[in-house]
């Protein structure tokens, strides 16, 4: 009977490394200079229109692709300005740290119409602290 609990016990423990490495999947945001722009003094940078004092989340675009067909573009503020990732009555409304350790596991996708084409900017997520 020990035997099968070990069993048990290290399917149970395997499975779970497994899951904590798992992908949180792809995500398409609508990039509309809305909510997120791309930086005027950096290429390929997307920054968020909320800031926290002394540190700068961004998404650095890393690729352009045109043939994709994602079932559903997400507004990325609303996403953003859930509980987990922001506090409107803290100092430092967005939660940096949680954000950027979700969409390091995540593949994101920046959504931009640009002369009636579509293009998907795949992006990663950066975040800088200022001294």
């Amino acid at each position: 009977m020990k035997k099968y609990i070990y069993l048990y016990a290290a399917f149970l423990l395997g499975f779970s490394l497994y899951a904590q490495e798992k992908s949180n999947g792809t995500f398409f945001f609508k990039l509309d200079d809305s909510y997120i722009v791309e930086s005027k003094t950096s290429p390929n940078k997307f920054l968020l229109k909320d800031k926290n004092e002394d540190e700068v989340f961004y998404f650095k675009g890393v690729e352009i692709l045109n043939d994709l067909n994602p079932k559903e573009v997400l507004c990325l503020k609303d996403f953003v300005r859930t509980s987990k990732y922001y506090n409107k009555n803290k100092k430092n409304k967005l939660n940096n740290s949680e954000l950027v350790n979700f969409f390091s596991n995540s593949t994101v996708y920046l959504v931009k119409r640009k002369n009636d084409k579509t293009e998907f900017i795949k992006v990663n997520p950066i975040v800088e602290i200022y001294d």
